[in-house]
């Protein structure tokens, strides 16, 4: 699932089940961004669990790595105020999840 982004809701992320790369981008523009922004990916476990603060500012995605991976996301927003700060993104717009072979 990606992108989506917020220019003031901060989101935290933890995997309570499974293992999921999550991947976030801080936004130049919010009505054009860059393609070429770098990417920061960060892998999220059950077995070492970290909760993952995304700034507002930022998009994020992520894609789970193993079946029935169970994510929770927080939010430091309503609803109501998160629906008038919300930027999506095609899911290929940036592409962090290649997996490199070992």
């Amino acid at each position: 699932r990606a992108w989506h982004g917020h220019k003031y809701e901060d989101k935290y992320i933890l995997v309570n089940e499974g293992s999921a790369i999550a991947a976030v981008v801080k936004i130049d523009n919010w009505n054009e961004p860059s393609r070429s922004l770098k990417i920061q990916k960060f892998l999220l476990t059950d077995k070492k669990p970290k909760l993952l603060f995304i700034p507002g500012g930022y998009a994020h995605g992520y894609k789970t790595l193993l079946p029935d991976t169970r994510l929770i996301i927080f939010s430091t927003s309503s609803l109501k105020q998160s629906l008038r700060d919300d930027y999506r993104y095609e899911s290929n717009y940036w592409n962090p999840w290649k997996i490199k072979e070992r």
